[in-house]
Order: C-alpha cells, then structure tokens, then sequence
C-alpha cells in the first residue's frame, strides 16, 4: 500500500491541479521512500528477534511449547 497510495494520489493533484506528470512522480519518490523505510525496520526487528532467544518462537515446531523437550 505504501507504494501504490502516493502515486495514486499525485495523479489525483495532477489532474486537479493540471500540473502533467510532476504529482505522479513526486508520489512515486515518497511511496518508494516510506516503503524502504518500512522495509528496513521490519529487517532491523526481524534480526533483533532472531538475535534474543528466539524471538516470537517461530522456529518451534508444531505443538511444541518452552517447556517440552
């Protein structure tokens, strides 16, 4: 959604304000920009999880819990 809002609106303030492409291209600049944001906090807290015991417990298997062996 972040890359696909941005430019949807641009287009939007182009045609409104009749300014040809230059809101379709600013939106893809923000959009692509919000979402390599997005991107990289989503991999900074992926590796944190992994880092400190396991995290959310995603690499247990099926029914397992902390207690079982």
């Amino acid at each position: 959604m972040a890359f696909a809002i941005p430019p949807l609106l641009g287009a939007w303030l182009d045609q409104w304000l009749g300014t040809g492409p230059a809101g379709v291209l600013v939106g893809m600049g923000v959009g692509f920009g919000v979402g390599m944001l997005r991107l990289v906090a989503w991999a900074q807290g992926a590796a944190r999880g992994s880092e400190v015991g396991g995290g959310s417990g995603a690499r247990r298997g099926r029914g397992e819990t902390r207690g079982q062996s």
